[in-house]
């Protein structure tokens, strides 16, 4: 069945006349069937440029008529315009309209104004709905597509808010956010209010609940990115927002940056997720109790997340563990007890646990995704609904002073939820060999940087290099206008000589010039020999900075050596074992009984 498809500008006296003779033929022929679109004035052009486009129409007034073969859907005939519509009913139908001018009009205004009450109607109905506006960064990393579902499930911030998804990709294409949007709308979330997509920083974090910043940026941008991002959270976001920061590297930092560019947020609103560094510990651990990882808990991590991090197992217990003592479920027992080689934890539980997001990465050739969203949003989930009781996690905030890191750093240390604000635990006690481990970590973090000390040390060399290049040619310029000057005067004698012969005595040689400049220099350092001590001084500083980097930069190389020979040594494991099975088959089947 044939269904005729009417649309037009709601001030438009032609689509009032075209609608009432639609009306007419729907009134007097029952299967006659006809869908009405009424659009504003102000969004008439752009409606029908798409509709056009979509269809591969061409069509530029008001109304346009079309019939589509099916009642739902299906591919469009355009039929034309007013004038189009009419000749078709007159002549199928035999039926035609002959409202007046002046009734055109006035159905065309209450057309008008049906149209601008409906859709006040529908804004106020909107306005009733007050979502939670969640802004991602970077939302084209692989954390985001994980992380999307998670926030938008009702489990973290109840089942009664809705949310409002603003996805933010600075550098990203916008047809991939489209994609993402397109895909995040799929899921048919009853929750997810609406989704907005955003290649720029035009409004950004604008009404803000909720910000979580993914980006991975190189140092040399880091400072300017998170200052700008920090600068639009304190203008445009909410004075309550929450802003939660996650990645791989200078996490610690990019939340520092962002929290002192937004003065006028709280900094305890400000945190970083150090969840997935926990995980990856219980993960190791619980491998080696025989347990699931969720049984392991309460591991910390002090320090600079993606950095130096030390792992604090003295409150660590273990569930439900197979051993000499057994309880009912919520009966706990201490990690270090459990696990009784001390070898392994110092050595091979510490390096696994430091190459294990490497490890992963290089198997996935992309950077971790569900790991993250994970952690992203026990976070956020405990500052909903308050920690577990008994439990404590890490989390990279503000410092204050508390077990003797600097203030005003953001380190990582264990701490409780609970009212919707977080609290450091105060009551753990170090011994002092931890003490000196943290503070040559917050050392660290507050010094310069490997690639900053290296820039720093280039820059050193060029500059003594440039300047005892300088002192050089200084000198010889200096010998060489004492040996032209004495030059001349022995030339003063013979002015009746040709202007050859004066040439010939004034021609100096550049060996000789350097010669003599070299003479010059070393008679002067023997005048000055603390010039002579401090060059000689400098010069072995140099070289002792020089064969130090070297050093590093082998042993940097040394390790990326490692960590390729690893992964191949488990490709030829695996391979070994899977011949040894067959093997073992083959004896198997060739085995005479």
């Amino acid at each position: 069945m044939a269904k005729f498809v009417l649309a037009g500008k709601a001030d438009c006296p032609y689509f009032a006349k075209a609608e009432r003779l639609a009306d007419l033929l729907h009134k007097n022929l029952p299967s006659f069937t006809m869908h009405k679109i009424v659009q504003h004035p102000d969004d008439w052009e752009q409606w029908l440029q798409t509709i056009c486009d979509t269809n591969g129409w061409k069509h530029n007034r008001s109304p346009i008529v079309w019939r589509e073969m099916i009642d739902r859907g299906g591919k469009g005939l355009l039929l034309g315009g007013f004038s189009e519509f009419m000749e078709h009913a007159q002549i199928y139908y035999g039926i035609t309209s002959d409202i007046k001018a002046d009734l055109m009009m006035t159905i065309s205004a209450e057309n008008l104004q049906t149209k601008i009450d409906l859709m006040e109607e529908e804004t106020y109905y909107k306005g009733l709905i007050k979502p939670l506006h969640i802004w991602i960064t970077s939302a084209l990393s692989p954390v985001c597509y994980n992380l999307i579902p998670l926030l938008c499930n009702g489990e973290i911030f109840g089942e009664s808010t809705f949310i409002s998804l603003h996805l933010l990709n600075i550098k990203g294409a916008v047809e991939e956010l489209s994609a993402l949007k397109m895909e995040s709308e799929d899921l048919s979330l009853p929750l997810l209010h609406e989704v907005t997509v955003h290649a720029d920083l035009n409004d950004a974090f604008v009404n803000a609940g909720v910000i979580i910043v993914l980006d991975e940026v190189k140092q040399e941008e880091l400072s300017n990115t998170c200052k700008e991002y920090g600068h639009l959270i304190d203008s445009n976001a909410h004075s309550d927002v929450r802003v939660v920061v996650a990645g791989n590297s200078y996490v610690n930092l990019k939340c520092y940056l962002i929290m002192q560019s937004a003065p006028s947020i709280a900094t305890c609103n400000f945190v970083a997720v150090a969840t997935h560094l926990e995980n990856i510990a219980r993960s190791q651990l619980a491998k080696k109790l025989n347990v699931t990882t969720s049984e392991v808990k309460c591991v910390l991590m002090w320090g600079n997340i993606g950095g130096s991090i030390y792992i604090d197992l003295q409150r660590a217990k273990v569930y439900n563990y197979d051993g000499a003592v057994c309880g009912p479920p919520h009966f706990s027992q201490p990690v270090l007890e459990m696990v009784y080689d001390t070898k392994w934890l110092e050595t091979e539980f510490l390096t696994t646990v430091n190459k294990h997001q490497r490890t992963v990465r290089k198997k996935l050739q992309h950077s971790l995704g569900i790991s993250e969203a994970n952690g992203i949003c026990t976070v956020l989930h405990r500052w909903y609904h308050d920690s577990p009781p008994g439990e404590i996690m890490s989390l990279g905030v503000l410092s204050e002073g508390q077990y003797g890191i600097p203030e005003d750093l953001v380190f990582s240390m264990p701490v409780t939820f609970h009212n919707g604000i977080w609290k450091v635990v105060s009551d753990i006690k170090h011994s002092d060999d931890v003490k000196e481990k943290l503070q040559l970590i917050a050392k660290e973090m507050t010094g310069p940087s490997l690639r900053e000390n290296l820039k720093v040390f280039i820059q050193t060399v060029w500059n003594n290099l440039l300047t005892r290049w300088c002192k050089q040619k200084e000198t010889q310029r200096r010998g060489a206008l004492v040996i032209v000057e004495s030059s001349l005067l022995r030339t003063t004698d013979s002015l009746s000589h040709s202007i050859s012969h004066c040439d010939a005595a004034v021609q100096i040689q550049p060996q000789e010039i350097t010669r003599k400049a070299s003479k010059a220099m070393q008679r002067q350092m023997k005048q000055n020999p603390d010039i002579s001590q401090r060059l000689t001084g400098r010069n072995r500083c140099l070289e002792e900075q020089l064969q130090l980097w070297n050093v590093q930069s082998e042993l940097n190389s040394q390790e990326d050596t490692c960590d390729k020979l690893e992964a191949k040594i488990e490709v030829l494991l695996e391979h070994n074992k899977n011949l040894q099975d067959k093997c073992v088959n083959v004896r198997q089947l060739v085995q005479v009984p």
